[in-house]
């Protein structure tokens, strides 16, 4: 097989990187079947209502239908969406909060686009739109993702960072090589997965705002259907987990297009996998166009491309997410096999169009997880610079620089709506970093806590000797299974 042909042979693998299990890097042949632990769940939805292009507030509860597979489902629970106001408006631990991620695409843009989406953020941090907004700055690389800034409604101290951020790995040649497409796109999918990782468990909604002109020159085969079909699954339940919304933004931009939920080409089992991200023409290139729209079509956001209001893009992305309305469902059929199962939110106001996730798989949860994908989760959750919210996680230290001593309390705050009842182990880990991101420094343990995040607030003393070359220090705690995560940092002199 020439190189090319393994380049593309490694596409198909390298859009499993979404998968949780890839979190340590390999893709599994096969995987086991989980153990059955319950047949009911919750499916929470963000659903945005537009009228005219313009954000729907004001509706209540009876105005909305949800459908799955066509057939009406009860409400559970829903929650109005904000009044448009950002920080001041939204209450904490508010399910309709949402925040923002400006995420800039080094790797699949070209150097004057990028200079022009710079300007065009710029701008739009100062507009009114951006204004009481919680937005962090971060940028996709060959070395991994960047966090330039984490979520902050300073915008002056977002416009210095952005000013800053130097995009050395930007195509500054007159094309791109679609003979890298392939890695180029698994390097990008694998940071996009990370920040959907980050998110789960989360009392907050997250946009994605992904500046980026889309992977040019990619392939697909017609006999990757099977490898599709399973990366989609996970991937699909996944972002319903971590609430995350994604919006494309192609800055070398002149048509906003809505992304298609269920249209399309379907595999033979006739769900939408083939639509929403190969076609079935064996060799044939999918411009970043189509596959754009069928990425944000899955995460329950639009794609912009080709076209040059980027700052009026960017409001309207957050226009979205600070309209959300917040629904959940317990799906009245609970005989979960894996099937595919097509979400659909209708109201009763004319002409207003809802716009959530086109669906979910229904697999039974987990009785537990796979050690090595717990430890692959772990691992890449302390190797990040990204502030996990899985757990609402604090960690007060004093710091004697004499010893080289780091000592206090890793604390846990009530989080009731991602709870369990359940008394299990919790996992807490340290590690130090060098300035130029090396580990020094490790230590895990397990503690006995009870509800952690639901019930009340929990502490774990710490008095560690750490590397005098040490400059950061993380601190985790995740529930059993590696799936909520919670960090915090704390910065050395």
């Amino acid at each position: 097989m020439d190189t090319r042909c393994k380049r593309l042979a490694g596409l198909a693998i390298g859009l499993s990187i979404l998968l949780p299990r890839t979190e340590g890097g390999a893709f599994p042949e096969q995987q086991a079947a989980p153990l059955v632990r319950s047949t009911s769940r919750l499916v929470l939805l963000d659903v945005v209502v537009t009228k005219e292009g313009a954000p729907l507030r004001g509706l209540k509860k009876d105005d909305f239908t949800v459908l799955e597979n066509g057939v009406p489902q009860r409400i559970a629970s829903f929650e109005a969406a904000p009044d448009g106001r950002g920080v001041g408006a939204q209450g904490s631990g508010s399910r309709a909060e949402s925040r923002t991620i400006i995420l800039l695409d080094q790797l699949n843009t070209q150097f004057p686009d990028l200079s022009y989406a710079r300007d065009s953020i710029l701008h739009f941090l100062d507009s009114d739109a951006a204004q009481d907004q919680l937005i962090a700055l971060m940028s996709v690389e060959l070395r991994g993702l960047l966090v330039a800034q984490d979520y902050t409604a300073d915008r002056a101290l977002l416009k210095d960072k952005l000013r800053h951020l130097t995009p050395i790995n930007a195509n500054s040649k007159g094309g791109m090589d679609i003979h890298w497409a392939p890695e180029y796109a698994q390097a990008a999918l694998q940071q996009l997965s990370q920040i959907a990782r980050a998110s789960v468990g989360a009392p907050y909604s997250v946009n994605v705002i992904w500046v980026t002109s889309g992977f040019p020159g990619m392939f697909a085969g017609k006999n990757r259907d099977a490898q599709l079909d399973a990366a989609m699954r996970r991937i699909t339940n996944l972002l319903i987990r971590c609430r995350m919304r994604l919006y494309t933004i192609d800055p070398a931009g002149v048509v906003a297009r809505i992304a298609t939920q269920n249209a399309g080409v379907r595999n033979q089992n006739q769900q939408p996998i083939g639509d929403i991200f190969m076609s079935e023409t064996g060799g044939e290139a999918l411009s970043a166009d189509v596959f754009l729209r069928r990425m944000t079509g899955l995460m329950g956001g639009l794609s912009y491309f080709g076209r040059n209001d980027v700052s009026a893009a960017l409001a309207q992305a957050v226009a979205d997410g600070t309209s959300a309305y917040v629904i959940s469902y317990a799906p009245a059929n609970t005989d979960f096999k894996g099937e595919y199962r097509r979400i659909e939110i209708k109201t009763d106001v004319e002409g207003a169009t809802a716009r959530t996730r086109p669906g979910y798989y229904a697999v039974a949860d987990e009785a537990s997880a796979d050690q090595q994908l717990t430890e692959a989760r772990l691992e890449a959750a302390m190797a990040s610079t990204l502030r996990y919210s899985g757990v609402d996680l604090s960690c007060p230290a004093t710091f004697d620089g004499n010893k080289d001593r780091l000592s206090g309390k890793i604390v846990t705050a009530p989080r009731a709506l991602f709870g369990s009842t359940e008394t299990r182990d919790q996992i807490i880990r340290i590690a130090s970093f060098s300035k130029d991101g090396k580990q020094l420094n490790f230590w895990s343990w397990r503690v006995a806590w009870k509800d952690p995040w639901t019930t009340r607030s929990v502490s774990a003393s710490f008095d560690k000797v750490l590397s005098s070359k040490a400059k950061r220090v993380r601190f985790l705690v995740a529930d059993p299974a590696g799936d909520r995560i919670g960090t915090c940092d704390y910065a050395l002199p």
